[in-house]
């Protein structure tokens, strides 16, 4: 009896003091911040025991809203594919407690899927911090066993390319990684992180016939050519705003225009935005910008 009677005592005890520091799991205080469909796709990942006892974890947690905005065929996928949702699951998760102070520009962090690794972004004086393109809206959320940053959108395109070999595999941006190794750029590509702002091959197509033999005679004019699209860091288009001017590693400035939900950039419009790479991001633009140097070549 008295046996029973410590052993209770001692179970009491314990349960007092895990109330006592007002702490839940990460997967207990995922619920409470509302962010129950990324609960439930925990449980069907069969991760939920991993987030509630292991750790100490980060997790860049997307809310209800941003799994609602998935495309219906990424959405379906994941709900599909158990080896796929893991896997997308795994990359929103860090180890051990980071908090918002922790965080740099342009540093990468190692997640739970292995070799893939999450970039941290922040602009205009750190007022905007994103997680590989996708927004931080709540920081700092403490666990027992981790910590919770809410993000507004689910990091599905999983980085494994670099910039060239991204663009290679990409059926409208053969002439952006042929023209750059022309102009003997494919090593400085591989280097980093850089945004690249990547004509589709119709707009070199549009230049004038002559330009582009003109410019390619010259080693250093054919580079300038191509790095004034090339800028060092990474720019997703949520950390842009109207009217920035954006240094390239050519020496010019890009402009950058907001108006309407429409991107463009020195008068070039963003047709697809914010492709992650694993040395940077690339935004897909309709026209090659030539810089001033440039300009007086028919």
């Amino acid at each position: 009896m008295r046996v029973n009677l410590l052993c209770l005592l001692v179970s009491l005890a314990g349960a007092v003091s895990a109330l006592s520091t007002g702490q839940s799991n990460l997967i207990q205080l995922a619920s409470s911040l509302g962010a129950n469909t990324l609960v439930s796709y925990v449980q069907q990942a069969g991760l939920t025991d991993t987030l509630a006892h292991g750790g100490p974890f980060t997790i860049f947690a997307p809310s209800d809203d941003a799994f609602n905005q998935l495309p219906p065929d990424v959405l379906n996928a994941l709900k599909q594919n158990v080896s796929l949702l893991k896997d997308v699951l795994k990359y929103h998760v860090v180890r051990g407690d980071i908090l918002s102070s922790d965080l740099i520009n342009d540093f990468v962090l190692p997640t739970l899927l292995p070799y893939r690794k999450i970039r941290v972004n922040m602009y205009q004086n750190n007022t905007i911090v994103m997680m590989t393109g996708s927004r931080v809206t709540a920081v700092d959320k403490m666990a027992s066993n981790g910590i919770i940053h809410v993000i507004d959108h689910v990091m599905y395109n999983i980085p494994d390319h670099s910039i060239l070999t991204y663009a290679a595999s990409q059926p409208n941006l053969g002439q952006l990684v042929y023209n750059a190794i022309r102009a003997n750029l494919q090593t400085t590509l591989q280097g980093g992180p850089f945004t690249v702002f990547a004509p589709v091959d119709s707009a070199w197509y549009d230049l004038p016939p002559n330009f582009l033999n003109t410019v390619f005679l010259s080693l250093n004019k054919s580079q300038e050519l191509l790095e004034y699209h090339v800028v060092s860091g990474t720019y997703y288009s949520g950390g842009l705003v109207d009217g920035q001017k954006v240094p390239t590693v050519a020496g010019g400035n890009l402009t950058v225009q907001i108006s309407g939900g429409q991107v463009l950039i020195d008068n070039a419009h963003v047709t697809h935005a914010d492709i992650s790479v694993t040395n940077g991001v690339i935004h897909v633009i309709d026209k090659v910008m030539v810089p001033a140097v440039l300009r007086n070549i028919t």
